[in-house]
């Protein structure tokens, strides 16, 4: 459920995300200004640039962000988000959303392709018929980032088409 926003408010968010879905950070205009979308609680974000938000791998899968929400955290506060998984055996993220990543989807967002830190393996996966690779398993990591090298996360993945990581349902 998005938040509620008069009809002034829907028509520059639907500009502010079109502009997202050409690839472009939308700007804060005169229709942004009109619309009154910002924050007022004597918050300044004017300098605010990067969001990091992170959804830990054991957490509730009722509680992960869907695409809709990270566009309007986009939109909203002006500035770039990263979207990551974590786990608790793992130093940083286990994958992680570009900062350029604009991309919406219907349903939870995707965390992005794995970090340069971890190998992702999916085990006890299903394999497509036509491709020999797993497109959804258990995850399991390896790498230097990982406590005593490798470590299950207890937690059902697939990878995309676009060899980005989602949580199964």
């Amino acid at each position: 459920m998005g938040p509620s926003m008069g009809p002034i408010t829907n028509i520059g968010r639907y500009f502010q995300s079109r502009s997202l879905d050409s690839g472009v950070m939308p700007t804060r205009n005169w229709l942004w200004n009109l619309s009154s979308a910002a924050p007022t609680a004597g918050l300044s974000l004017d300098k605010l640039r990067l969001l990091f938000i992170s959804h830990r791998a054991d957490g509730n899968k009722q509680n992960r962000l869907t695409s809709d929400q990270l566009t309007d955290l986009r939109i909203f506060t002006g500035a770039r988000v990263v979207y990551a998984l974590t786990a608790q055996n793992v130093a940083g993220a286990v994958c992680q959303t570009l900062p350029y990543d604009y991309r919406t989807d219907t349903g939870p967002s995707h965390f992005g392709p794995p970090t340069n830190s971890v190998e992702i393996k999916l085990i006890g996966c299903q394999e497509n018929g036509t491709d020999e690779r797993a497109t959804e398993g258990e995850i399991f990591v390896t790498g230097p980032s990982v406590v005593s090298g490798q470590s299950s996360l207890g937690v059902k993945a697939r990878i995309r088409d676009d060899n980005t990581i989602t949580l199964c349902d």
